[in-house]
Parts: C-alpha cells; sequence; structure tokens
C-alpha cells in the first residue's frame, strides 16, 4: 500500500494554496462548460431553435466568470490602492513560498507566470476594459478589444495548471490533470434535454395536425 505524501506547505500558505487550486479547477470546469455547450454547432442550432435568448444570457455569463476568473489569478500581490490590500492570487502565492521553495523554484515560478501573464494578456485586457470596468472608450466602440479564440484561452489554462502543479509536487507530492474535471452530470446531456423536448414538442404539433387539430 502506497503511503499519502507528506505535504511540507508551510502552515501561512495552507490555504491560500487551497483556495488558488480550487479556483483554478472551477475556471477549467466553467470553461469545459462554455466549449461543451458552444462549441458545437448542433447545439447552437438546439439552443436557437428552443431558447435563443436564455442561452445567450448563459453564454455571457460563461464568458464573463471566465475573463474575471483569469483577471482574479493573474492580481498582483498587493492592490494598487492607498491602502495596499493583498490579493488572493498567483503572484502573491509564489511570494509567500518564496522563503520555502528555494531561490531556483522561486525564480522558475516567477518566470512562468510572467509568460502565462503576457499570454493571457488579451483576456486581461477584456478583464479591465470590459468585465471589471467599463471603459468608455471601449463601450462607445472607439477602442477595439482584442479577438480571442479558443486555443489561445486552452493554451492559457495549460500555463495556469502547470504553475499550481509545479508548487503542488513541490509542497505536498500531488499533481492535479486539470482538464480532466469530472462533473455530476455532463453539460452536453443539457442538449439532449433539449433535443427531447424540442422532439416532442415537435410530434405532439405534427399529431394534431394529423387530426385536424389547429
Amino acid at each position: 500500500m502506497s503511503e499519502e505524501p507528506i505535504s511540507t506547505m508551510p502552515p501561512e500558505a495552507v490555504n491560500e494554496f487551497s483556495a488558488i487550486w480550487h479556483d483554478v479547477r472551477d475556471l477549467h470546469a466553467v470553461w469545459k462548460t462554455y466549449i461543451d455547450l458552444y462549441g458545437d454547432d448542433a447545439h447552437l442550432q438546439l439552443m436557437n431553435d428552443s431558447l435563443p435568448d436564455v442561452f445567450w444570457v448563459i453564454q455571457k455569463a460563461l464568458r464573463s466568470e471566465i475573463t474575471a476568473a483569469h483577471g482574479r489569478l493573474f492580481d498582483s500581490s498587493e492592490s494598487k490602492k492607498k491602502n495596499r490590500l493583498p490579493n488572493l492570487s498567483l503572484e502573491r502565492l509564489i511570494e509567500i513560498l518564496q522563503p520555502h521553495s528555494g531561490q531556483e523554484n522561486h525564480e522558475f515560478w516567477m518566470r512562468r507566470l510572467d509568460e502565462a501573464r503576457q499570454h493571457c494578456e488579451p483576456i486581461l485586457h477584456w478583464r479591465n476594459k470590459h468585465i471589471g470596468h467599463s471603459d468608455l472608450a471601449t463601450r462607445m466602440a472607439t477602442e477595439n478589444l482584442p479577438r480571442i479564440d479558443r486555443e489561445q484561452v486552452a493554451e492559457g489554462l495549460r500555463f495556469i495548471s502547470q504553475i499550481v502543479n509545479a508548487i503542488n509536487t513541490k509542497f505536498n507530492g500531488r499533481y492535479t490533470a486539470f482538464d480532466l474535471v469530472q462533473f455530476r452530470g455532463r453539460p452536453t446531456t443539457l442538449m439532449v434535454y433539449v433535443k427531447t423536448a424540442l422532439d416532442l414538442q415537435k410530434a405532439r404539433r405534427e399529431g394534431r395536425a394529423g387530426k385536424g387539430e389547429t
């Protein structure tokens, strides 16, 4: 029987690491939900045939959460305001772990964070200009926001996962396959229910028409 790895995570970082880990897991879950629902042409057709405005609201909410979650993870370790309040972010986590991680690990994690932040800059631009704030030039269409494709988001999530897993492996001896996050019921099942409802509705209409009902 294999033994549970002994955690060497410093006590002052345990709760913050756990919170970051859950944030990363939740971000992957929201992203997977978005892709499963809106990355399939057949699903889009079902949405348009059933409740297009409702599915538009769901899409907008998922996009907003994906964008905002990136912003929270990539926040600086402290707010830029006068009181300099701490943020729960990857940067802060790496900083509080510095005395325990060794200089080589610390510098590597910071480099990876800089690379991840640079890669996700278009998403962060959306967060700062449209989701987190309502930038006047953006809302008045005098400044265009960058286009973001799905592979760019997926690659950014890989960057984030690598940083969290590097920390988790170092201190806890564990690795999480965030991209394989499990659901209690798959998002695609929702579209099966929608299709079943549409088919039933169509059969009822055709049945009434066959009987000469209106």
